[in-house]
């Protein structure tokens, strides 16, 4: 599912210009346009709901997992000094 109006659906979509640093089949993750932190990165589930909580249990489960490894990537680079 996806809303025309929403940023992260455009991203997704390639509408709007990102800089990707993983996705698969669910999962979107690209870098902040506007870092807090350097390698500040967002992600996303690709299916569009309002609150993470609205995502249906099966993707929920997906996204999770996806974000878990990608975090445990990030840490990985951070401590070796890699980012």
């Amino acid at each position: 599912m996806t809303d025309p109006d929403c940023v992260f659906c455009k991203i997704i979509a390639g509408r709007i210009s990102s800089f990707t640093v993983y996705e698969d089949d669910h999962t979107f993750a690209f870098l902040d346009i506007a870092p807090f932190e350097k390698g500040h990165v967002l992600v996303v589930p690709k299916y569009h709901t309002a609150f993470l909580t609205d995502l249906p249990f099966d993707l929920k489960h997906l996204f999770i997992n996806a974000e878990i490894l990608f975090a445990c990537d990030i840490k990985f680079c951070h401590d070796n000094k890699l980012l």
